[in-house]
């Protein structure tokens, strides 16, 4: 009943501390408000059935006895209610698992990340700066990574930017290549999915290495774009 307690503790210590990164009045604040307060509900009665005395056994048979018990822990222990049935078919999909093991993002660990991400700072440097504050350390740069997508579903402003490899910077890999040449290939690329380095190599006759490097950059250009 301890460790319930304290998974419902914590939920609710993450959900507050996203209220900030929130647009206030939005359904996402809306919808951190309610599950808060759902899972405040669900703490409190926690909380009070620990706190009964325990009542003297009657002279019940023992399948009653038992049964009457079990039904109660069983209650008390439930999955505490969500408010997901208030929320229309648009609302974001329900939180991620934590991506620590055995642990859980911390109010704390949240800031940081958000405020380091939105500055402009490497992943890695974000682990390690995450992995210096209290609690069980993250599993690598993939934890990282699946946080800031696990925000961004939740509603929390974050910079975009690739998620994966960083693309070449565009200014090494167009040298020597005419604009129009450029600009060609960023239309046939957005025009079809299936036009890459491959294509462009054969229909530019650039070098196949220099084609799949060109194609990179595009794509990560179009997708930034849409």
């Amino acid at each position: 009943m301890t460790d319930a307690r304290e998974r419902i503790a914590l939920r609710i210590e993450e959900s507050r501390a996203l209220l900030p990164f929130v647009e206030p009045g939005s359904l996402m604040a809306a919808v951190a408000a309610a599950r808060i307060g759902a899972y405040e509900t669900a703490l409190a009665d926690i909380d009070a059935w620990m706190a009964e005395p325990e009542e003297p056994e009657e002279d019940a048979p023992a399948e009653k006895a038992d049964a009457a018990a079990i039904a109660e822990i069983a209650a008390a222990t439930a999955a505490p209610p969500t408010d997901f049935r208030l929320v229309p078919p648009s609302a974001p999909p329900p939180e991620r698992p934590s991506t620590f093991a055995g642990g859980v993002w911390t109010g704390e660990r949240i800031e940081k990340l958000v405020s380091m991400w939105n500055a402009g700072d490497s992943k890695e440097a974000i682990l390690a700066a995450v992995s210096a504050l209290p609690g069980e350390p993250p599993s690598g740069v993939g934890a990282i990574t699946g946080k800031i997508s696990d925000l961004r579903e939740r509603g929390v402003e974050l910079t975009q930017r690739p998620l994966g490899r960083r693309a070449p910077p565009p200014e090494a890999v167009f040298v020597g290549i005419p604009d129009d040449d450029v600009e060609e290939a960023r239309k046939m690329m957005r025009a079809s999915d299936r036009c890459g380095a491959r294509q462009l190599h054969e229909y530019f006759g650039w070098p196949l290495t220099r084609a799949q490097a060109i194609a990179a950059v595009l794509r990560a250009q179009i997708q930034a774009a849409a």
